[in-house]
């Protein structure tokens, strides 16, 4: 666990929502890890009206990852973030991706999944390329029949 030695409290009780046990690399490695593009990216705003849905997404996402498995007694434990939270937030504020489609995602992911969040954060990026690419494409015809392009 991480403990901000900077706090003041003498509070015993360490609230926090990490797991006590580390049982994979996956959050001391940067969210994201698999993708190199987003380790140098800030996570940009996003509006409060999409709290809620975060929640709700990471209410699911917790509740897939946070399971023992019952042959080897072996815990696995993965919480999303508040910064992880927002990172997906970004997709949302994008409108690349809606918040049904996070969670039938996080829904679809295999449940021995090593590094869920990676796993998730691809498909999302997944997502959103291949939404842009059909956006594109769309724009081209649109485009060829307002002005008549292309051979006939």
């Amino acid at each position: 666990n991480y403990k901000d030695s900077s706090k003041t409290d003498s509070s015993k009780d360490n609230y926090s929502s990490r797991k006590a046990e580390q049982n994979s690399d996956e959050f001391s490695q940067p969210a994201g890890a698999d993708h190199p593009s987003s380790q140098n990216q800030s996570v940009k705003y996003v509006p409060p009206k999409y709290y809620s849905l975060l929640n709700v997404i990471a209410d699911r996402y917790n509740g897939k990852f946070c399971q023992i498995d019952l042959f080897s007694g072996e815990s696995q434990h993965y919480t999303l973030m508040h910064r992880q939270k927002m990172q997906i937030g970004q997709y949302l504020t994008e409108e690349y991706v809606t918040s049904h489609e996070v969670i039938e995602m996080i829904e679809r992911m295999p449940y021995d999944c090593e590094h869920p969040l990676a796993y998730l954060m691809k498909m999302l990026e997944n997502l959103k390329e291949e939404r842009r690419l059909e956006a594109k494409i769309i724009a081209h015809k649109q485009a060829e029949l307002k002005y008549g392009g292309g051979s006939q």
